[in-house]
């Protein structure tokens, strides 16, 4: 379990200083898929940067459950998060240095995963002879190598739209069958209804909650649900709340 409690954090930009974050609580529960939803500057990534220790809040906390609290990580700078003197491979494997995993079952992982998600990627290449949309899908192997706790910031935000829902569906049955924590930032409404149990709804100017959903649809979900009455209702009430930033809804 991650809570974050009364988390502001602001920058200092021209004109002036900018609220990213304020006075935000939540707790994300082990096992379960988070979504936080809102428009460009509601601070999501902030939040995100926080929660993994990459970013120091100007006041409030962030405590784990867990003594010892790991992290898988894809950034939206995907391209830069890879090292660009090891090939793709090694740098999707690199976790398994780090976390001391026998290099053989995690290559059999790796296979898997490319079966799973039916990507094709050339392993042997290094970042700079590759697409972006190929190391973002690099990226997302390396944090599904081997993760206890997802933060994924628009983790299929370079791919075109028939591999975004089929990476989309498949992230959410494997953080359901292997019972990961995941946290995950999402621009589009109804991938993010279809990946969460809860969508934490977040305004701008400055970044708050304004609404938590809870989303009642069975696992593991299908494209199929997104005409459903259940999906439609939740969808009707994100996209009002994200509207109106919680304050006329």
């Amino acid at each position: 379990m991650i809570t974050v409690d009364k988390i502001t954090k602001s920058y200092l930009a021209p004109p002036g200083k900018v609220v990213a974050l304020q006075n935000v609580s939540f707790t994300f529960s082990d096992a379960s898929i988070t979504v936080l939803f809102g428009a460009n500057g509601s601070g999501k990534s902030t939040l995100l940067g926080i929660i993994s220790g990459l970013i120091k809040p100007d006041s409030g906390s962030v405590q784990f459950s867990q003594s010892k609290f790991k992290v898988s990580c894809v950034f939206q700078d995907y391209h830069n998060s890879l090292l660009p003197w090891r090939t793709v491979k090694s740098n999707i494997l690199l976790p398994c240095r780090w976390n001391k995993k026998n290099l053989q079952s995690m290559t059999e992982r790796l296979n898997n995963l490319l079966r799973t998600f039916t990507i094709d990627l050339p392993l042997d290449r290094y970042p700079s002879q590759i697409s972006g949309g190929q190391a973002q899908l690099a990226c997302l192997l390396r944090a599904l190598i081997c993760p206890e706790t997802l933060i994924l910031d628009e983790p299929t935000s370079a791919l075109d739209f028939t591999l975004q829902w089929q990476t989309v569906l498949q992230i959410q049955r494997l953080s359901s069958e292997e019972a990961i924590t995941t946290i995950v930032t999402s621009h589009d409404p109804d991938q993010a209804i279809l990946v969460a149990d809860k969508i934490v709804v977040l305004g701008s100017n400055p970044g708050r909650i304004v609404d938590v959903i809870d989303v009642d649809l069975p696992r593991p979900r299908t494209f199929a649900m997104t005409s459903s009455a259940v999906f439609l209702q939740v969808r009707d009430r994100l996209l009002t709340k994200f509207a109106f930033g919680g304050e006329h809804a």
